[in-house]
């Protein structure tokens, strides 16, 4: 298999956890506020553009060049600070 192949699947990878994680956790919040004082409209706006996040940065996977395609295979960190400024950004 082709390096970029296993590089984009080891990051595609990564971008399915990290959002699993946050849908753990945003539907649990998301009932709380609910049965709690209603659901912030603040609140929608940042899972909406972190899940855009998400999206954006698999959808530009193919066109990175290989040293970017190793930088976010190799950090955590890389891959979700993506998705972190297009939701706090809007």
């Amino acid at each position: 298999m082709n390096e970029k192949v296993k590089l984009v699947r080891t990051i595609s990878n990564r971008l399915v956890i990290a959002l699993t994680i946050l849908v753990c956790l945003v539907i649990p919040g998301t009932f709380f506020s609910i049965y709690h004082g209603g659901f912030p409209s603040a609140l929608a706006v940042f899972i909406v553009g972190l899940i855009g996040g998400f999206v954006g940065l698999q959808r530009r996977l193919k066109g990175m060049s290989d040293d970017d395609l190793m930088l976010l295979a190799n950090s955590w960190v890389y891959v979700c600070l993506s998705p972190l400024v297009v939701a706090f950004l809007p």
